[in-house]
């Protein structure tokens, strides 16, 4: 596919809203995009071959690298994805429309919880692309819209069309530090400080994968989750920060393509989180980033349900929230079914409440097996 792609910010802040690109996608996945406007972009080119995502700066000396994110192959984990979206968002068909000058479906997701956005695609009839997608909060204010402004599909794209040029090129620089994996406990150990998961995280968000990059010349350690359209992404820093009477000081910021980050420092990590959500979402996935409320829950299964504590360890290691994992153990006790049965119902994109409700447990019974009569 060859297309021009506009896109709309009104939340940018800074530059201009408007931005337009060239861009080149393979029928594998690989692409190529050229920024031709703004004026302050101009030339700019990225590409990812599924592996890499290279972006080479205007003056063509400058190639920063990092790993791409892996995409859903298979029918496993493409059933994954579509399960998380059903769960997470109602989605209608709205009729045909042109977009491009090619017919397409219009297609609806509306969230069915208050975290996240509303989106509308439209699909390309015959191919399946989404050649039109506007993304808005819930007073309907539009926060990102992407649309072709012309799009064609010849039949065979050659690969070097979607190579860039590195024959200038005097700057390397490459940010990732780690292989993408879903194993939290490999990207602490290779990190060297204790990188901590969220106790909980908002309804219909589960995790995803996990790696180390370098940013501002700072080992960073990187989660991200998912609901199946969003995600939110973790960012955690070692930092050499001396405790002091301030209370977690944090700060908000809107991002371009409709994301806000959230900056928390804590004494020993940095905490940052990047997602398409309200700011207010975002602190409160920050502020549930606790070790000693984990240590203290962790023990306090471990005596309720005689598990050692190293399991519930391993468990937190594949991004399980405490709910989660309180709900796999009830279910474990009340039911009969092995851990491995239910974990692996949140390894098929199931969520905490949804396992509850399928082996009839009370969602205040597994808060109560925290000691708590509400979420953390």
């Amino acid at each position: 596919m060859r297309g021009k792609l506009m896109i709309f910010n009104p939340t940018s802040g800074t530059g201009s809203p408007t931005s337009t690109q060239q861009l080149i996608r393979m029928r594998d996945g690989r692409s190529h995009s050229k920024t031709l406007e703004p004026a302050s972009e101009r030339g700019v080119e990225s590409a990812d071959d599924g592996t890499w995502t290279t972006r080479l700066e205007a003056n063509g000396t400058t190639l920063r690298t990092k790993r791409s994110m892996p995409r859903a192959r298979g029918s496993q984990a493409v059933d994954r994805r579509l399960r998380l979206i059903l769960a997470n968002y109602r989605v209608s068909y709205d009729g045909e429309e042109t977009c491009a000058g090619r017919k397409c479906f219009r297609v609806t997701f509306l969230p069915r919880h208050p975290m996240s956005r509303k989106r509308v695609i439209w699909v390309d009839q015959a191919t399946g692309v989404d050649l039109w997608y506007q993304e808005s909060d819930s007073r309907g204010n539009t926060l990102c819209l992407m649309i072709f402004l012309a799009v064609q599909y010849p039949r065979s794209i050659s690969s070097s069309e979607i190579a860039l040029d590195t024959r200038k090129v005097s700057k390397r620089i490459n940010i990732s530090r780690f292989d993408v994996v879903r194993d939290i406990g490999k990207v602490r150990l290779a990190a060297g400080f204790p990188v901590a998961a969220p106790l909980s995280m908002p309804a219909g968000y589960v995790f995803d994968l996990c790696t180390l990059v370098t940013i501002n010349n700072s080992l960073t350690a990187c989660l991200r989750y998912t609901d199946g359209l969003s995600t939110i992404t973790i960012c955690e820093t070692k930092n050499n920060r001396v405790p002091s009477h301030d209370d977690r000081p944090f700060r908000a910021v809107n991002l371009p393509l409709g994301e806000a980050v959230v900056d928390l420092v804590n004494p020993g990590v940095d905490i940052r989180v990047v997602g398409h959500a309200d700011p207010k979402g975002l602190l409160a996935v920050a502020g549930a980033i606790d070790t000693v409320r984990e240590r203290f829950w962790v023990t306090q299964l471990s005596r309720k349900f005689g598990v050692a504590e190293s399991n519930l360890y391993t468990l937190r290691n594949r991004g399980l929230c405490m709910e989660a994992i309180a709900t796999a153990l009830k279910v474990c006790t009340q039911r009969g079914n092995s851990m491995t049965q239910v974990v692996g119902l949140y390894g098929n994109g199931l969520n905490w409440r949804e396992v509850a409700r399928r082996y009839s447990v009370a969602e205040a019974d597994v808060l109560i097996q925290l000691g708590v009569t509400g979420k953390p």
